[in-house]
């Protein structure tokens, strides 16, 4: 099966009105194929509907879900509840679908009660999808994982279960004129969330520490800022959207991944962000990440085996900053994000589905 001049419902745990993730990609660039993509929202209540979105062939779908418990409901209820509101959202959209391509277990999660014509794939890139993810991966056609942890646990119930990396977005690669905060000239970068738990803010406080020459940058969502904000190396600059984030990464000279990977290493084996990271080409200091394991070793980025010695590891990085940061390894970095686009991952999986369809 060829993916293009296909009707896909994506099903996502995202809005389509949340920040674009890894779903609203895949969505925009099966659109570009000439695929009719039904962006199926998470539930909220009111009628189904759906919208025209800022890209061509790619909509925005309203539903109000299921009633609580449904999971426990016996199996024949279950099938025929999930089966009758498949039929009315191809209703209201006035199209059956080719292709079910879900990114979220805990809704439409058991494939074998809906129609026999469609191909169903369970793509599953955030570990905290685990609702309903045997019945989910056990009835799917084939099932995607973008971690091998999460590849294990499909494969335990679904053989047709393969590993296809973080997409890469090469469409943000546009500069822009930005400068980053502060006096020193070594720029150090973390961008994303900082309100998660998962990061290491004792490392991130100690090496801002230790290397005062060093201005250090973070960007994201924060709540509530930490005391580390309070030194003069030490800048927050907010929210940046995310087709400007690579402006931002091209104008540092180290770019952090800075995780609590001793207590947490099954969450933080295959973070998004570094892919992101390696598309800029900037050098890379990483706690532990077990899918880039292997670069550890290439000078493509500097990994630590426990958080105890990340410090130690980023002073290396400092003391080789020039040598890491040569255009023959910047070029490295990037050939590897660009062998993960979007497009790229889009041929592997159709490659998948004509070597294990129906």
């Amino acid at each position: 099966m060829k993916l293009n001049d296909k009707n896909i419902l994506l099903i996502s745990p995202e809005p389509w009105s949340h920040l674009k993730v890894s779903k609203h990609h895949y969505a925009i660039y099966l659109a570009d194929r000439n695929n009719r993509v039904y962006f199926l929202n998470p539930p909220t209540s009111g009628r189904i509907r759906y919208d025209n979105t800022e890209y061509s062939n790619v909509y925005s779908v309203h539903y109000d879900g299921f009633y609580a418990g449904m999971r426990f409901y016996p199996k024949f209820l279950r099938q025929y509840l999930m089966r009758q509101k498949l039929q009315d959202i191809q209703s209201t959209c006035h199209v059956d679908f080719d292709i079910i391509w879900s990114f979220d277990n805990s809704v439409f999660f058991d494939f074998e009660a809906l129609s026999k014509r469609a191909f169903y794939i369970s793509h599953i890139v955030d570990l905290n999808q685990n609702f309903q993810l045997d019945q989910a991966a056990k009835t799917a056609d084939i099932c995607l994982a973008n971690s091998r942890a999460i590849l294990q646990k499909l494969k335990r119930v679904n053989k047709k279960s393969f590993f296809v990396n973080h997409g890469y977005n090469d469409l943000n690669n546009r500069e822009g004129q930005i400068k980053l905060p502060g006096k020193n000239k070594i720029k150090v970068l973390y961008a994303g969330n900082l309100d998660i738990i998962y990061l290491d803010w004792a490392s991130m406080d100690l090496i801002s520490t230790n290397h005062q020459n060093v201005d250090f940058v973070f960007m994201g969502k924060c709540e509530k800022l930490s005391t580390i904000f309070k030194k003069e190396n030490v800048h927050y600059i907010g929210i940046v959207p995310a087709e400007h984030l690579y402006s931002y990464y091209i104008k540092a000279d180290i770019l952090l991944l800075c995780y609590l990977a001793d207590e947490y290493e099954s969450q933080l084996s295959n973070p998004h962000k570094l892919m992101e990271y390696l598309g800029s080409g900037k050098l890379i200091v990483a706690t532990k990440t077990l899918e880039f394991e292997h670069l550890k070793n290439s000078n493509l980025l500097l990994m630590s085996d426990k958080n105890l010695t990340f410090p130690k590891c980023f002073t290396k990085a400092l003391d080789n900053i020039d040598s890491l940061n040569r255009i023959k390894y910047q070029k490295e970095r990037r050939n590897i994000a660009l062998n993960n686009t979007y497009a790229r991952q889009i041929d592997k999986v159709e490659m998948i589905i004509e070597q294990n369809g129906k």
